[in-house]
């Protein structure tokens, strides 16, 4: 009986090694036919299926999606990841991009920039640099150029800038000289440059009556259009009336 036992456990151990050996031969042979997955990420998809082919592997496409960041049909994602061995003939799973979402930019141009900025935001648009400059067609706070321009087909989100009037430039010049003027006279002359009078009469002697006896600014000094002057004019004295007995 120990001598069948111990042939029966000498059976056993030959079968356990034979085994052992058995996987470890598979394992060997399984891992000289394993190759090392390359990095598709970002590569389109006649190049990936020209790389895997090359190395025994196939392409599977399982997926599509929408990015601003990958051209169409580059390669997004994979599975198995870059550098994982495989065996020969393994599908290699890739999701591939579609590209972005084209859209056609709206026409803001003569808009008040707050208007432009509602607009643009409201069809997914994002504000870019806003710069400004005089113009003396456009008016105040309105659009006067945009880039990229109307009608441009860009991707949706895409920036753009804005060129902003500033409205007529202002032009400066010497306060013209006003004392001793007619009043008629000075007004018509703050008329022709563009600019506004504040009468205050004073009683004056003639030959004074109804000049202009003050001024403010002075003459030569700097001034622009829309400037309040002020003119102290000299009225007439009223005669004294005769003492009443």
């Amino acid at each position: 009986m120990k001598r069948f036992l111990k042939g029966f456990a000498f059976v056993l151990g030959w079968m356990a090694l034979a085994g052992v050996v058995a996987v470890i031969t598979l394992q060997v042979l399984t891992w000289r036919n394993a190759v090392v997955v390359p990095d598709l990420v970002g590569k389109d998809v006649v190049t990936a299926l020209t790389e895997l082919d090359r190395l025994g592997l196939r392409l599977k496409i399982v997926g599509e999606e929408r990015t601003g960041e990958a051209q169409k049909n580059a390669i997004v994602s994979q599975d198995p990841p870059p550098g994982k061995r495989v065996r020969e003939g393994r599908n290699i799973r890739v999701v591939v991009s579609v590209g972005v979402e084209e859209t056609v930019v709206p026409d803001v141009v003569g808009l008040p920039l707050q208007e432009a900025e509602e607009l643009l935001q409201a069809q997914d648009f994002r504000r870019g640099d806003v710069a400004r400059l005089f113009s003396a067609e456009v008016p105040r706070d309105h659009v006067v150029s945009q880039y990229p321009p109307a009608a441009a087909v860009v991707p949706r989100g895409e920036r753009v800038d804005l060129l902003v009037s500033l409205g007529p430039p202002e032009v400066w010049f010497p306060m013209p000289r006003l004392e001793g003027k007619e009043i008629f006279q000075a007004q018509a002359i703050l008329q022709e440059h563009g600019l506004e009078a504040r009468l205050t009469f004073t009683p004056a002697e003639p030959p004074r009556h109804g000049r202009v006896l003050r001024q403010n600014p002075k003459a030569g000094y700097p001034i622009r259009q829309g400037t309040v002057v002020e003119l102290v004019v000299g009225q007439g004295v009223s005669p004294l009336e005769p003492e009443t007995r």
